[in-house]
């Protein structure tokens, strides 16, 4: 329908007018919904921010109670806390765990195993809180984003404590997270785990989490002129396929990132951002429709060979040779630094002066790759080793980084790679010298 407004004075002027049409009766409706225990369970509306609403057992559109009320009625609580803060997230697992702005509860049954009215109680399990942005689930661990300080937390259950406890695992890399709030969150399980954040700073962060493994590496990832605003994971066959929102100079692109298993022919490496391909059955030299990268300087994957880079004009570019298979799109420049090295050898190394005369990486990968002392050496080709010593079906190489072997009480090294290749790095070796030994 049409709602009119019409407003008659005459005196005042300056004065600012806002109008809020609101959808009548939508104070009621619940912020978040999941399934427990064979019920439908709702909660977090506006007028009733703390109460949550449980269906009839076995009915998802159900809730009706009778006088004196049965085991299979209806539920109707109120999760009351010493931090009262609207309900955000119901998330199930073994239990029901509600989440608030301040505090992370639990759904208990006391004197029966089965969830009933007459069973059902509420718990605090800690007093953190969540912010708005749905959690997701990894293993039987929850993962969402707190309410204040842009970190992001794993919720799961510890045998030691008999309960849930929240745990900072953004805390190996805090430098990623202070000052930023998290906006967007998603997992993609296949072929590899992996959590991927968007926040609010535009930056795309990834964290390889393996809890059963208590293992949490956190990555960052850039994008030329590039502002990420949201994040989704898609399962499509064998693979989860995550999807972006990209905020490229005030246009927005949906871009999907391609397959994360290493391609095994080279006509089919795209290791390159905002790419598009094409395959023709004709070669072709002259390539169009590239004007969402006007005026960027591109990379060109072409039948398996990379060829010299480009700059876009009028959507076009030239090939330097005719293709049949070509990939365009922005460059990556992959990089790796290794942290200080601290551990224990011989003696604590924290604060001594050390060298790292030479560095060895099991790695596997094609193109060049280049190697520095961090932060201020000179970059110098890797060399690799036993190119000539595969075993088959392990394609990976001994790699000689050559370093400038400078004396530094932190010691770290860097290592970049730019071609339209993948690279994997498998293992780490050092040599090191230090101040009083060796």
């Amino acid at each position: 329908g049409v709602n009119t407004v019409s407003i008659d004075s005459v005196i005042g002027e300056g004065a600012d007018l806002e109008i809020k049409l609101t959808e009548k009766g939508i104070e009621n409706y619940p912020s978040s919904v999941t399934y427990f225990d064979q019920r439908r369970v709702m909660a977090g509306s506006i007028n009733n921010p703390l109460k949550i609403w449980f269906t009839n057992a076995g009915y998802y559109d159900m809730m009706v109670y009778h006088m004196p009320i049965l085991d299979d009625d209806r539920i109707e609580i109120v999760a009351l806390s010493s931090d009262a803060d609207r309900i955000k997230h119901v998330v199930a697992l073994d239990g029901l765990l509600l989440l608030t702005g301040s505090a992370e509860l639990r759904v208990f049954t006391q004197n029966s195993d089965a969830l009933t009215p007459k069973s059902i109680t509420v718990r605090p399990q800690s007093f953190i809180g969540a912010n708005n942005v749905q959690p997701v689930i990894v293993n039987n661990v929850i993962i969402y984003g707190s309410q204040r300080g842009g970190h992001l937390r794993a919720l799961g259950y510890s045998y030691n404590q008999q309960g849930y406890t929240s745990e900072d695992i953004s805390i190996r890399a805090p430098h990623l997270f202070d000052g930023t709030s998290l906006k967007s969150l998603t997992v993609s399980k296949s072929p590899n785990q992996v959590l991927w954040c968007v926040m609010d700073n535009g930056m795309l962060l990834s964290c390889s989490f393996l809890p059963e493994q208590s293992q949490i590496a956190w990555s960052r990832h850039s994008s030329k002129d590039g502002i990420f605003e949201d994040v989704c994971a898609i399962q499509e066959g064998n693979e989860d396929h995550v999807y972006l929102v990209v905020n490229r100079n005030g246009t927005r692109y949906i871009e999907r990132m391609g397959d994360f298993m290493v391609a095994s022919s080279p006509l089919n490496y795209r290791y390159l951002d905002s790419y598009l391909e094409g395959n023709f059955v004709k070669a072709q030299t002259l390539i169009s429709g590239l004007e969402h990268l006007e005026g960027e300087e591109v990379a060109i994957w072409a039948d398996g060979k990379q060829q010299k880079n480009k700059v876009v004009q009028q959507g076009l570019i030239e090939l330097d040779e005719p293709a049949h298979n070509i990939a365009v799109g922005l460059p990556i420049e992959n990089s790796f630094i290794s942290v200080p090295l601290i551990a224990n050898y011989e003696a604590e190394l924290q604060g001594r002066t050390k060298n790292i005369s030479q560095v060895y990486l099991r790695s596997s990968y094609d193109g060049t790759m280049y190697a520095m002392t961090y932060p201020s050496g000179k970059w110098y080709e890797c060399t690799k080793v036993d190119k000539y010593k595969q075993t088959k079906g392990d394609e990976s190489y001994l790699t000689l980084v050559q370093l400038s072997g400078e004396w530094d009480e932190q010691t770290q090294f860097a290592v970049k790679h730019t071609d339209c290749k993948p690279l994997e790095i498998q293992a780490i070796c050092l040599d090191i010298s230090y101040e009083g030994g060796k």
